[in-house]
């Protein structure tokens, strides 16, 4: 399975609305996967940047039967078109971070933008977020404050939970 310049890996291709595509079991080991390939392929590039790769998030496109990927950090690291959708004046993340993490730096936000970029409306979004870490990889991460400001009640579903 190969990857182009989008972040996609060739062959990633559902059935539109098909419900095994979307189911969280599915997306949980199809990011896993593609965590263990962007690992890879960060650790030849800069083992800085492999070491602060953490989580991993996959979306799927229920109209399309697309998937993206994305890690946190990304966004910025790959220098990936903003989609104002979610960046700007009139986009979706809040005014100022909820946390310690600058806004945008989620691999939500660089999935989702992926899909937005390419066409994707927000409603038929599924994510599914993994940790990326040595001790937890693979294990479900809920989105943080500035996700579940950003995209609870605007995507269609995310697997993995929202913070309170």
């Amino acid at each position: 399975m190969g990857q182009d310049a989008s972040g996609l890996f060739s062959g990633t291709r559902g059935s539109a609305n098909s419900p095994y595509h979307r189911d969280a079991k599915v997306m949980q080991s199809r990011v896993k996967e593609w965590a263990i390939g962007e690992k890879e392929r960060l650790g030849k590039k800069s083992e800085r940047q492999k070491d602060q790769f953490n989580t991993a998030t996959i979306v799927y496109d229920n109209e399309t039967g697309r998937y993206f990927y994305g890690r946190n950090g990304g966004v910025f690291q790959e220098n990936d078109l903003r989609n104002p959708q979610i960046f700007g004046e009139n986009g979706v993340l809040p005014p100022k971070s909820l946390n310690k993490y600058d806004l945008g730096n989620c691999a939500e936000v660089h999935a989702i933008n992926k899909a937005l970029n390419s066409g994707a409306k927000m409603e038929n979004l599924f994510i599914f977020t993994i940790h990326t870490t040595p001790k937890s990889f693979g294990q479900p991460k809920p989105a943080c404050q500035n996700c579940t400001h950003a995209f609870k009640g605007r995507i269609q579903k995310n697997h993995t939970g929202w913070t309170e």
